[in-house]
């Protein structure tokens, strides 16, 4: 309280800076829109969609898997986000890898957010997707360094644009990753985010109070979110949970609360026959389920995943 004269009233402190004064409330009218403003900017985004195809330009990322992109409804569709359940070793990083050497070739960026992988075993695998050479080899070192030399050089070629997050160490909270999907969004037509996992990035940065299922139904609410606001296209993996590993698979088996499922756009579950044995060129049979596809119906595409190069092609 001050004196007639202004100056604080004993007892006050003067350096204590004022309350700050409570939010207006904001015009929930705001939110509304007519029909003919929908209209209008439908018409707007498809005449670019439609534009961009008829001059062969791709207007989102891409699976590598013509079969699976069709059944996506062409494109894994910017503003939205896929989630790639199956067990561990199923392919999983080396599927998001593929989208996301896929992407750079448009060119268009890529954010790369692990939290599992260090940077190193990235880009090994991403040596064996893009050259060929088999990735125990690189493992077991035992490729000449000269030759190393040269898949390298020709692997960081195929990621131009490419940028990674290592959330290993230190967290990865959604604040950051809009940050760098804003910066990203300059640099392409669109931008594709891949988070590896969704479970051990949103354990990281969620309250210490949320258990695990909360923790992980919020991870994939925020990628979402980061979608929507940043325009890009976000792809993240997600373990299985023991009742969908019993009960094999279906919509429901993301570790995590059905709002994992529901806070996906599309859902994709990654699936290995047991005893399933290598062709002769060491790929195994792989069946993508597509469970939840607000693009089309749910559908199952077969594919083979090479482990050893990393690849996964259309069966």
């Amino acid at each position: 309280m001050a004196t007639p004269d202004g100056s604080p009233a004993a007892g006050d402190d003067p350096h204590r800076m004022p309350a700050p004064a409570p939010p207006q409330p904001a015009d929930p009218l705001a939110r509304l829109r007519a029909a003919d403003e929908l209209g209008a900017e439908y018409l707007a985004a498809y005449a670019a969609r439609f534009a961009a195809r008829q001059a062969g330009r791709a207007t989102g990322p891409t699976t590598g898997l013509p079969a699976l992109d069709t059944a996506l409804g062409g494109e894994l569709h910017p503003r939205t986000a896929t989630l790639v359940l199956g067990n561990t070793g199923v392919g999983k990083t080396a599927f998001v890898m593929q989208a996301a050497l896929g992407t750079c070739a448009v060119p268009a960026p890529v954010l790369f957010v692990t939290t599992e992988l260090d940077a190193g075993q990235l880009f090994e695998r991403a040596i064996a997707a893009v050259t060929g050479m088999a990735v125990g080899a690189l493992q077991q070192a035992r490729v000449p360094t000269e030759r190393v030399s040269e898949l390298a050089a020709a692997t960081s070629d195929a990621l131009r644009g490419f940028v990674l997050a290592d959330a290993i160490g230190e967290p990865a909270p959604p604040r950051d990753v809009g940050v760098w999907l804003a910066a990203l969004a300059e640099r392409g037509p669109f931008a594709l985010c891949i988070i590896d996992s969704i479970h051990m990035w949103a354990a990281r940065w969620a309250p210490p109070e949320a258990t695990e299922y909360q923790a992980i139904s919020l991870g994939m609410m925020q990628a979402r979110a980061l979608a929507v606001e940043h325009g890009a296209a976000v792809l993240a993996t997600g373990e299985m949970n023991r009742d969908g590993l019993k009960n094999g698979g279906g919509l429901n088996t993301g570790a995590g609360s059905r709002r994992l499922e529901y806070a996906s756009d599309v859902v994709c579950e990654l699936r290995r026959a047991a005893g399933a044995k290598p062709d002769g060129r060491g790929a195994v049979p792989v069946t993508i389920a597509v469970h939840k596809n607000r693009f089309g119906m749910p559908r199952e595409v077969e594919a083979t995943f090479n482990g050893s190069l990393q690849r996964f092609g259309e069966a």
